[in-house]
């Protein structure tokens, strides 16, 4: 007597699936910093609290995004590295350019300031300090 051939072909569904639906809405949602609320620096603050537009010195952190006049950036990925740096993923719109193009940013502590965060680019290269917008 031979075994049925489709007990066999739908044993590892089960697993498949429920693995599937726990990825799903980490690969479908962008994923976030840890912050208790907007941080920026001295300008993008004062964006943050409605009190002025964005200029081109402004820079405004949020949980899901780095915003400025000439930048929007969306994370997609936030890994975090030994240390406790912050590797982050993101999809930008710049500022007269056609598409969205992929950069790369870390977010550590601030050297000075613990409740600062230091932001810089894919190459190392300090970008912007940004505090918490109170």
């Amino acid at each position: 007597m031979k075994t049925p051939v489709a007990p066999v072909m739908f044993r590892g569904r089960p697993l498949v699936i429920a693995a599937a639906c726990v990825l799903a809405p980490s690969l479908a949602f962008g994923q976030t910093l840890d912050l208790a609320g907007a941080y920026g620096n001295e300008a993008g603050c004062r964006v943050a609290r409605g009190e002025e537009k964005a200029g081109a010195e402004a820079l405004v952190v949020r949980n899901d995004r780095f915003e400025s006049a000439a930048l929007s950036c969306e994370f997609v990925q936030v890994l975090k590295a030994a240390d406790g740096t912050k590797v982050i993923t993101a999809l930008c719109d710049i500022e007269d350019e056609d598409g969205r193009s992929v950069n790369f940013f870390t977010v550590s502590p601030g050297k000075t300031d613990p409740t600062a965060l230091q932001i810089r680019d894919e190459y190392g290269a300090p970008w912007d300090e940004v505090k918490p917008c109170g």
